[in-house]
């Protein structure tokens, strides 16, 4: 189905961003194509397998790119990893949002933060 096609190809472009091509790690995070929309899409559709793979090769390529280029990703992908949260508290986007606030602007990681109201979900998740 689409769903298992489309993650065949992310696990390949997670292969592919370990080289640690500078424009393919700008080209992975960039707010309205690639993953973080396809992540996106498929939160939005309950496809949450899929949109979790995204999410988890987004925050590779997070980590493997350079300051210059994961410098503003704060405002796309804390709320992404906000909602993937809500309908479930998988290690993984605790671990992304970490990975966040160290790699990214420390203005843009508050903000977004605070308009995601992340802070909370995470006292309310982890006294449930």
């Amino acid at each position: 189905d689409e769903d298992h096609t489309a993650i065949q190809a992310l696990l390949c472009l997670r292969r592919l961003l370990a080289g640690g091509s500078p424009v393919l790690i700008r080209y992975a995070l960039k707010p309205n194509k690639s993953l973080l929309s396809f992540a996106s899409e498929r939160l939005d559709h309950g496809s949450s397998q899929a949109a979790h793979v995204a999410l988890r090769t987004a925050t590779y390529a997070l980590v493997r790119g350079r300051d210059e280029d994961v410098r503003h990703c704060a405002s796309t992908l804390v709320p992404l990893h906000t909602e993937a949260l809500k309908s479930s508290f998988e290690r993984c986007h605790l671990e992304a949002l970490l990975v966040v606030a160290a790699r990214c602007d420390f203005t843009d990681v508050v903000d977004a933060f605070r308009y995601c109201e992340v802070l909370p979900l995470l006292v309310k998740r982890l006294n449930a």
